[in-house]
């Protein structure tokens, strides 16, 4: 696999850094390299997860004197004039308090970064510095033998896997080396930050005419599509279809992309994972669909399980509360009056009760919202990772493709029935 990441990348290494890389963990999650956590100094790092666009999660052996935690003690920095990290002129990146989030041993710092920079995340000791809810200062891996003194860590080179952060947890997704196309198009969205905030707007259900009842089929669960957009439902630019690459099976736990009926070719911003084994419909409908990664680890899929299983869906009727004052007008095209009606017949919600005593359906308190969508970073400590250049991961040319993310977007009007996945449209969306 690590073969596979530096060809794709094209990040070219020493061999100290080549060494280095070795003892990066498949999962991307670096346990303290088998060091032993200590309970009679301060807290430690447990675990740290990076992603390609700045944002880092690290987990902590002891709570935090959350007065600590601040924009002097915590910095992500970046590389300076001389295009190299892990230099005396690394830059800091300026964070303010928002950026910084802080709860029950665990640290969120979202710098911002443009994809597939790369960067340094230093947490500051001593005095000044983040400590304990003991009084004890953190206990870093910059001192002697790496051991105490600041927590100094380094992205060294992004990889194949895709994060998902979603409300039920985080789900890691391994994309598969045989359907370039599709993956980099997953890469254009996700590395500009178009699916933050998309929202799980179908998992597919039958609706009883008569009684509304809604019966889960679990099937899969789409994305991609819409999001929530200050405050209001909002659709998700789509940008030029792709070639279709029906190379791997629709088996469970995989995702795929979703597509408009009749068209193998149209696939763009919609994504689904497959919930079961769907490989005898959708391998061989619509030209087959495309399954181009694998959900990687079982915390992941038991969060696919909890973002089917969880949540209740919205009956028929619900799509009458799409309304001016939570939707955008890109889903109000005043040409047919819709109002999102049937658009989300199948939608996934936080709480039927609450919508229904509210009156009407508010986007950011009712929608399952997946927060973010990125790539994570292999990270090393910056003592071991040593002087890096360029400090910008590149891609190499053999994965980019032609006319895969252009600026016109396309604006599908699909509808969907019983097994087949399409590419929820705007006008008109009705799901059987």
């Amino acid at each position: 696999m690590k073969k596979a990441v530096l060809a794709w990348f094209g990040h070219r290494f020493n061999k100290a850094q080549s060494n280095a890389l070795a003892s990066v963990t498949a999962a991307v999650i670096e346990p303290l390299e088998g060091r032993t956590l200590l309970a009679s100094v301060g807290p430690q790092v447990a675990t740290i997860v990076a992603d390609n666009r700045g944002q880092v999660k690290l987990t902590f052996t002891q709570e935090l004197n959350v007065s600590t935690v601040t924009t002097n003690s915590v910095r992500i920095l970046t590389a300076g004039a001389d295009g190299k990290l892990n230099t005396a002129d690394d830059v800091a990146v300026a964070l303010s308090p928002a950026q910084i989030q802080y709860g029950q041993k665990t640290l969120y710092v979202t710098a911002g970064t443009s994809a597939n920079k790369l960067y340094r995340i230093q947490l500051i000791s001593g005095t000044g510095g983040i400590k304990g809810t003991n009084g004890r200062a953190l206990y870093g891996n910059t001192g002697a033998r790496g051991l105490g003194g600041n927590f100094d860590e380094t992205t060294v080179s992004a990889n194949f896997i895709a994060h998902f952060n979603t409300p039920a947890g985080e789900i890691q997704v391994t994309l598969d080396g045989n359907t370039p196309i599709t993956n980099q198009n997953f890469l254009n969205y996700a590395n500009a930050g178009a699916w933050d905030g998309t929202i799980i707007h179908r998992n597919a259900s039958s609706v009883n005419a008569t009684t509304l009842a809604v019966t889960k089929s679990h099937f899969i669960i789409q994305a991609g599509g819409f999001r929530v957009n200050n405050g209001l439902f909002d659709t998700v630019p789509a940008h030029a279809q792709i070639q279709n690459e029906p190379v791997n099976s629709n088996v469970k736990y995989t995702i795929s992309m979703a597509k408009l009926g009749g068209n193998p070719n149209s696939a763009s911003n919609q994504f689904f994972f497959n919930l079961a084994d769907n490989s005898a419909n959708l391998d061989a409908q619509n030209g087959g669909f495309t399954a181009f990664g694998n959900v990687t680890n079982a915390p992941s899929k038991a969060v696919v399980d909890a973002l089917d299983n969880n949540y209740a869906v919205g009956p028929a009727s619900s799509a009458n509360f799409f309304t001016q004052t939570n939707t955008s007008s890109n889903l109000l095209p005043s040409a047919n009056g819709s109002q999102g009606q049937g658009l989300f017949d199948n939608l996934p919600v936080q709480s039927i009760p609450v919508i229904n005593a509210a009156g009407n359906l508010n986007a950011l308190r009712d929608a399952i919202i997946i927060y973010r969508v990125s790539f994570l970073m292999n990270i090393l400590p910056t003592l071991q990772a040593g002087i890096i250049s360029p400090a910008v991961v590149t891609k190499a040319a053999s994965v980019v493709t032609p006319a895969v993310f252009s600026t016109a977007p396309v604006v599908s009007t699909a509808a969907a029935t019983g097994g087949s996945i399409l590419t929820a449209g705007v006008k008109k969306a009705v799901w059987a």
